[in-house]
């Protein structure tokens, strides 16, 4: 199984981005930054805060290590998925439960991309039924 993961974040200004970086942050595709925030309309001690996207492709020893390094939670909702540069994909929401102060959000959204057989498409291995099976089984390792 692979994992197509969505990662962003956003910190109050004057806070550092490094501690929430992805681990093996060279590997990730920067897609966003600072210039996409868009807190400033809490007030002023939101003002100037700092933002990132992330995305990559990775291995499930990979996904592993990320959730690790991040202590995102899996969510049990629905998501509309995500645009990608491998197009739509569905996705499951990943959250932080960090009460830090200087954290204002932290969260991925992440597509399991499981083994097919040859020939096949992703979209047609992919069943409602094989999508809640794989919902169960990493809501059971991170939810």
């Amino acid at each position: 199984m692979k994992f197509y993961v969505i990662y962003s974040f956003d910190v109050l200004d004057g806070e550092s981005v490094k501690p929430l970086q992805p681990p093996n942050v060279k590997a990730w595709d920067l897609t966003e930054t600072d210039e996409s925030y868009d807190y400033d309309y809490l007030g002023p001690e939101y003002e100037k805060g700092k933002h990132r996207k992330y995305c990559r492709m990775m291995s499930k020893e990979s996904f592993k290590r990320f959730i690790d390094g991040t202590f995102l939670i899996m969510e049990d909702i629905e998501t509309m998925g995500s645009i990608t540069d491998l197009g739509w994909m569905p996705a499951f929401a990943f959250r932080s439960e960090d009460e830090e102060f200087h954290i204002i959000q932290q969260g991925a959204y992440v597509t399991p991309i499981p083994e097919h057989p040859e020939g096949k498409e992703f979209t047609k291995a992919m069943t409602s039924k094989n999508w809640e099976l794989i919902k169960k089984a990493l809501l059971n390792m991170y939810g």
